[in-house]
């Protein structure tokens, strides 16, 4: 019977799938159908493979453990999420404690609920001075749960803060310590780090030479050496993300690397290799605790300690092995902690180092051709000056080209995992990592040889940060250069589940077979060379080898190359596919919840998008957080036209928000304006940003129409004519058809203006019944007549409005007009976002929440 190879990675993987089976949303039948049908499969390959039973025990075994504990956590997390928001009570123990924008932090463990449930949730408070890691609290405040993603592609707080383990915040009135005993490693740990941020403080903008190059430096090593990203400039963090190196600003394995290998080495020139290999083991595991125990960095804490461990007992490190125990514990304490992008990045790129480009690098012998040159670089005193000269020529050529490869591989491989959080990929962004990679030694030991030498003096430790500086200084120079060259970043969209499993599964087979090519090359090679005559090989046979050589490492080249663009063809093409061929016969139409505000995006069946509105007045930086997210989601990069229907600020604030960012995440072609007699300060700052982003402005009046494929927009309002002081009167109002489907946009029209539509004889042969109406206004109360609605009759009626809004929107008497057309009514505050999806006959709506209670 043959022995189990690797059993941990294999009991990782049988523990993901017991835990896939727990999270599919099927019916109990059909799981125990999938367990058995595995069982079955494993025994049978077990039987056809002469495993060992054991290999049947582990897998069953973790199989089940994967399954038990997600049902069990998922019991406990529909307990906590029976809680009704409100003032509640609350207990619990001090697990971490935070400083925020907005105060502090605090993180309870095991709280208790006065109505009997248990679990983690945040408390924010605003003193926390009297309160110590550890301690027992009792807190009274408002409790509120976490929200589900209110738009396709925003982010999911819910599910975020589930693969942390947390299930609510309370905003505390009242805060009382029940328990004073102390985590004193802890607590001595947060002390630590406040330290540590006080002296960078001191060292960057605290400095008598008030350096600017070290200015908001103390943000960026903050996150570099704390994890701590609060107070990292928001402009930095996308440029960074947005250039493909945002990795350098979380605590991860290469960081583990750098301080764990630097000390163990310093350590090893003076003492035995358990005393360096132990006290190495000690300062990584202390810095993973004041770092905050990121996903990333108990991984590569894990597999840091395994590897020394094992050369201690003198057993062989198996990377993969190491990285499975490490993805086992993690996935026991917290089975959600899967959908965690840390968790999936991470364990990507460290599988993609130590199995496919291990895989890659002996493909094309990148190793063996620099030992061969090395083994004649001893025969230096043999071979002319010409003959070394070439050699170390070829020897740095090897060099490149295995390193341009490596980050190649890597980058590829992560590609699906980025586009599936983040929807689009830096195209440069392994020719970037080429330099800062090797840069980033300098910029961690330099950072902490400052705070050290800052003990001293302030002065000695901005010398010893400056070089650290500097590389960041050249970090941000080289991002902005590479944020200017055309592609620099391509939106792709959110791949699907089953299709990142596909090309995977495809991308790993081809290099398999690509290794077994190579074994297969080097077999014929050796046959070639035993049947070598005695007297030695002559030139010619030399020279026919090397040319064999050559043509099957060509042929090794090509496949390889082949693999990579098909990979990225589907990755890069998915969408532009589904958005062209699979659903070109289709308008689709996303009222977006923005909150208080407006925000309608639309594609047409020819792939022309636009963008009606874009703007909030209760969610911060809604382009960032909402727009862009859902439409890049989608494999939009561009927006053809933006329809701005007035300038108010929730009508508004995003797109300039767009017009503004010095990073364009959505390339913007023609920006839509009424042409009005009252063109004040907001609108005409809105002119001037898109003509200084060479973007072309449009106007359009009443009567006027706008043809795209078979989707015709006509203008209802305003005329130049019209002169008034309110920009709600001003809103364009757009009728758009679509063969027998129609839908009126009307922006924040008055009941004025609808009177004043229906009897302009210039548009009153488009006032007519439409399936769908935008509800002016949020269904305020002064728009949508009975007159209006008795004219258009609108099937169905979207009204875009905040949550709870200060407004009353939209009023008890808007509805109760609409209900009296029988115009059955959507609204963003119930359904989050609404989609219409028309083919021109029939219309298919989607409500992103399904909400029993509207």
């Amino acid at each position: 019977m043959k022995s189990i190879k690797r059993p941990i990675f294999i009991s990782f993987l049988a523990f993901v799938f017991g835990e896939f089976i727990a999270e599919t949303n099927l019916y109990s039948g059909i799981r125990i159908g999938i367990i058995i049908t595995s069982i079955v499969f494993i025994v049978g390959y077990t039987i056809i493979t002469k495993q060992q039973v054991s290999f049947l025990v582990v897998i069953f075994l973790f199989l089940v453990m994967g399954l038990v504990i997600t049902k069990s956590e998922q019991a406990t997390r529909d307990e906590i999420y029976s809680i009704e928001d409100g003032n509640v009570k609350v207990s619990g123990i001090v697990a971490k404690i935070t400083e925020t924008k907005m105060g502090y932090g605090i993180y309870l463990r095991k709280s208790k609920f006065d109505a009997g449930k248990n679990e983690n949730i945040i408390v924010y408070a605003e003193d926390v001075s009297k309160i110590k890691i550890g301690n027992v609290i009792e807190v009274r405040g408002d409790f509120e749960q976490f929200e589900n993603t209110r738009n396709q592609g925003n982010f999911d707080s819910r599910k975020y803060y589930e693969s942390l383990g947390i299930y609510g915040t309370l905003s505390a009135n009242k805060i009382v310590v029940i328990d004073k005993r102390v985590n004193i490693f802890k607590e001595n740990i947060r002390q630590l780090k406040s330290f540590i941020e006080k002296r960078l403080d001191d060292i960057c903008n605290k400095n008598k030479w008030n350096l600017e190059i070290l200015k908001n430096k103390d943000s960026m090593y903050e996150a570099i050496l704390l994890g701590d990203k609060n107070n990292l400039d928001t402009e930095i963090k996308d440029l960074y993300a947005f250039s493909g190196i945002a990795h350098v600003l979380a605590i991860s394995g290469l960081h583990i690397s750098i301080i764990g290998i630097f000390i163990y080495n310093s350590l090893r020139r003076k003492f035995k290799f358990f005393v360096s290999a132990f006290f190495s083991i000690i300062v990584v595991f202390l810095f993973g605790f004041l770092s905050g125990m990121a996903v990333a960095t108990i991984r590569a804490m894990v597999m840091f300690a395994l590897r020394l461990i094992g050369d201690a007992i003198g057993r062989n490190y198996d990377g993969l092995t190491s990285m499975s125990l490490a993805g086992i514990l993690l996935l026991i304490n917290n089975p959600f902690i899967i959908y965690n992008s840390g968790f999936q990045m991470s364990f990507a790129a460290i599988f993609s180092i130590i199995i496919v480009w291990k895989k890659i690098e002996y493909v094309f012998q990148f190793k063996e051709k620099i030992r061969n040159l090395d083994k004649n670089k001893e025969n230096d005193n043999v071979i002319s000056k010409k003959d070394r000269r070439i050699n170390k020529l070829k020897k740095a050529k090897y060099k490149c080209e295995s390193s341009l490869m490596f980050s190649a591989v890597v980058s590829i491989f992560m590609s699906p995992i980025v586009a599936y959080n983040y929807y689009s990929l830096p195209t440069y962004g392994f020719l970037l990592n080429l330099i800062i990679i090797p840069l980033m030694n300098i910029v961690v030991i330099s950072g902490i040889v400052g705070i050290m030498l800052s003990l001293i003096t302030t002065t000695l430790g901005v010398v010893g940060i400056m070089p650290g500086a500097l590389v960041l200084e050249f970090y941000e120079k080289l991002c902005d250069l590479m944020a200017d060259v055309p592609l620099s970043n391509i939106t792709v969209g959110k791949p699907e589940v089953w299709l990142i499993v596909c090309i995977y599964i495809l991308f790993l087979i081809g290099v398999c077979w690509l290794e077994k090519r190579r074994k297969q090359f080097e077999r014929e090679e050796k046959v070639l060379r035993k049947t070598v005559p005695l007297g030695g090989i002559t030139m010619i046979e030399k020279l026919n080898i090397e040319r064999n050589r050559r043509v099957k490492e060509l042929q090794l080249y090509s496949v390889f190359l082949l693999q990579i663009v098909l990979f990225q063809v589907v990755i890069y093409g998915y969408y532009p596919v589904k958005n062209n061929i699979v659903n070109s016969r289709k308008l689709n139409i996303s009222m977006l919840d923005v909150g208080q505000g407006d925000g309608i995006f639309l594609r047409m069946p020819n792939n022309t998008t636009m963008l009606i509105d874009g703007g909030s007045t209760t969610v911060k930086n809604v382009a960032k957080n909402r727009i862009v997210p859902t439409i890049q989601s989608r494999g939009h990069g561009t927006i053809d036209y933006v329809v701005v229907t007035h300038c108010d600020e929730d009508h508004v604030n995003g797109i300039n928000e767009l017009l503004n960012s010095s990073i364009k995440k959505l390339k913007i072609k023609n920006i839509i304006l009424p042409d009005i007699y009252l063109k004040d300060e907001k609108y005409m700052s809105v002119v001037n940003s898109a003509e200084n982003n060479k973007i072309n402005v449009l106007y359009i009046t009443k009567g006027n129409s706008l043809k795209i494929g078979n989707v015709k927009f006509t203008c209802l309002s305003p005329g130049t004519e019209y002169i008034n002081d309110d920009r709600n009167d001003y809103s364009t109002v757009l009728r758009l058809e679509y063969h027998q489907f129609s839908m009126v946009f009307t922006g924040d029209i008055s009941g004025e203006i609808e009177e004043k539509i229906l009897e302009d004889k210039l548009v009153v042969n488009n006032i007519r019944a439409c399936v769908a109406l935008k509800v002016a206004h949020h269904g305020s109360k002064y728009s949508t007549t009975d007159r209006w609605l008795e004219k258009i009759k609108p099937t169905y009626s979207f009204i875009s409005v905040g949550k709870n809004n200060m407004y009353g929107h939209p009023t008890q008497e808007t509805l109760d007009r609409l209900e009296q057309v029988t115009s059955k009514i959507f609204r963003t505050d119930y359904s989050g976002e609404v989609d219409i999806i028309s083919d021109g006959k029939e219309i298919n709506i989607i409500e992103n929440i399904k909400n029993t209670d509207k």
